[in-house]
């Protein structure tokens, strides 16, 4: 983070130096797009993790940058000139459409400043995929927070996912709060007259003073059922596992510090390590498809699987689910999230997921018991029917 903290102050006084300079669309990714993708522990100069002018296939548009893991797209930036208005409808569906053809889930739209970041598998129009908008010229609106979850490392354990989720399900629990507010005003002792007209319509015996005396009788009670998050997925891509909702308690346990994740998604394999919640070497184990893997984490907080060194979980269990699975069309291998394909013995001697670990770490209650719980068959394999 302290890499990501210094890239921005430096580009906030460029910025400030070029501030109404008519600086095109090269330099501004030179100057000021280059840096911040750097600080994000992405290899500019390495085609593998970055391409240029990246073209999905031949009928998309070329997007500006394409960032890869394990070589497969995971995050499209599209670059304009610094001071270029964002919000015209044209640039960000040109990115989605691209973003949505190539099963690329998130897209990054940026002058260098401003920064907006959209989920292309969200459902809806393009303004209600938009996720964070942040300015590097403005701390208030805490650029480092958003920009750090775009970085290799959180975009390798599918952080993002899981700080969306939370920011879905706050969204549909602030309709629904505006909604009930909304009816208990209209069934108020002042009722609104156009209901009472609507009622009186259908129901002609009863005179517009008894309608209103009957809505102030009423007590009115809205009960909004439970929405799951299943965005537009592209079915050719493997779907990630879905993302839990986060303790209400968790950003206060954590600190003003976490504000908008989930407490336990900020736990690394370092800060277990550290903390003393693991003693490495630590052999972690899963039974897929009826074989038993096994793999284990390392003092320095890499994972080894089949004689291999990874710097994740999920990328492991990616590659421990291709040894059985293969891989989707298209892909090196299956998108798997590792927290919770992995499983590692408790102190009790039960198998619970490393996810379970990290929520404990968190200092925040696992919202569903984790141990012993593995899926056979998931969604996801689909590719593999007829193998």
């Amino acid at each position: 983070m302290a890499d990501l903290e210094q890239a921005v102050a430096q580009i906030r006084e460029r910025i400030r130096k070029y501030a109404g300079e008519p600086i095109g669309e090269t330099d501004t990714k030179s100057v000021l797009i280059d840096p911040i993708l750097r600080a994000l522990g992405w290899d500019v100069e390495d085609l593998d993790e970055v391409k240029r002018e990246y073209e999905g296939n031949e009928a998309s548009n070329p997007v500006d940058y394409a960032l890869l893991l394990q070589r497969t797209p995971r995050l499209f930036v599209e670059a304009k000139a610094l001071g270029m208005s964002l919000g015209d409808g044209r640039w960000a569906n040109q990115i989605m459409s691209c973003a949505r053809v190539a099963g690329v889930a998130w897209v990054g739209l940026t002058d260098g400043n401003e920064w907006r970041i959209h989920n292309s598998h969200a459902a809806g129009p393009v303004q209600e995929t938009l996720f964070r908008t942040v300015r590097i010229d403005d701390p208030a609106s805490k650029p480092e927070d958003t920009l750090q979850l775009l970085s290799k490392a959180q975009m390798q354990d599918d952080l993002i996912s899981v700080v969306w989720q939370s920011h879905f399900i706050d969204r549909q629990l602030e309709i629904n709060r505006q909604i009930e507010a909304a009816a208990t005003e209209i069934f108020g002792p002042d009722s609104d007259p156009a209901l009472v007209r609507m009622i009186s319509k259908r129901a002609p015996a009863l005179s517009p003073r008894e309608i209103r005396a009957a809505l102030v009788r009423a007590r009115v009670q809205i009960d909004f059922a439970v929405e799951s998050f299943s965005p537009a997925w592209n079915e050719q891509m493997p779907r990630p596992a879905p993302a839990r909702r986060p303790s209400p308690a968790s950003s206060q346990q954590r600190g003003e510090g976490h504000r908008g994740r989930t407490a336990w998604s900020a736990v690394t394999l370092r800060d277990l390590i550290d903390g003393g919640f693991m003693n490495p070497p630590v052999e972690i184990e899963v039974k897929y498809k009826n074989q038993r893997l096994v793999g284990r984490i390392n003092a320095d907080a890499t994972v080894t699987w089949d004689g291999t060194v990874y710097n994740s979980l999920s990328a492991a269990a990616g590659e421990a689910r291709k040894s059985i699975v293969g891989a989707p069309p298209g892909y090196d291998h299956p998108s798997t999230n590792g927290w919770i394909f992995w499983r590692i013995r408790d102190t009790d001697g039960s198998f619970v997921t490393v996810d379970a670990l990290r929520q404990r770490a968190g200092l925040v209650e696992p919202r569903q018991d984790h141990r012993d719980r593995v899926e056979q068959d998931r969604p996801e394999d689909s590719w593999t029917a007829g193998r």
